[in-house]
């Protein structure tokens, strides 16, 4: 009630100092005596009556515009700040998987270079080996090669010598030496025979 009273009030302070406004830009003042306090009186009850109708017509239509900016207004701060939340989470979400893929990829350069350096002692330890049967096959290669040159070396000498033996016993060799030899070899198995 008491809001009501003093909306009336300024209502009708507002009309009459709309209408005292009104009536002195038409150019007539009260002073010089033109115009009555009539037609003063007139335009302010008609600036009343006007704006009585406004607010009390107006009021509610003015009150639910406002009441429904206010609440599209705090839809709107409601949606950002419910935005802002989600983008704040959004923010901690990415910083943590930067961080979980920064260890990702510090694990993953570790494990690559012990597998590295295992695959590296891998390829050294086969290359090592690898040389060392090549040596030992070569040594043997050579060794047997060596053999196989002695052997025929020597196969070669006997079949040369026994060539110039035979050309030596056939050229010098004579019946009486061959009686000589055969009688003393006969004479060799006799003896052994009687120990």
């Amino acid at each position: 009630m008491k809001i009501k009273l003093k909306t009336s009030i300024l209502t009708i302070a507002g009309a009459m100092l709309g209408a005292i406004t009104a009536f002195t830009a038409e150019g007539q003042s009260l002073r010089e005596g033109e115009g009555s306090w009539f037609a003063l009186l007139f335009y302010v009850i008609n600036a009343a009556i006007f704006l009585a109708i406004v607010v009390h017509y107006a009021r509610p239509a003015v009150r639910r515009l406002f009441a429904d900016r206010a609440h599209q207004a705090r839809a709107r701060r409601d949606r950002a700040q419910a935005a802002l939340v989600e983008a704040e989470q959004a923010a901690r979400d990415a910083i943590h998987l930067v961080e979980s893929l920064a260890d990702e990829k510090a694990r993953l350069i570790k494990e690559m270079e012990a597998e590295t350096a295992y695959q590296v002692k891998q390829i050294r330890d086969a290359a090592a080996e690898g040389a060392a049967r090549i040596l030992r096959d070569s040594q043997l290669t050579v060794a047997a090669a060596a053999n196989d040159a002695r052997r025929r070396v020597r196969a070669y000498m006997a079949g040369v010598a026994g060539v110039m033996a035979r050309e030596l016993v056939q050229r010098n060799f004579t019946p009486e030496d061959q009686h000589r030899i055969l009688s003393g070899f006969v004479e060799k198995l006799a003896a052994e025979a009687r120990v």
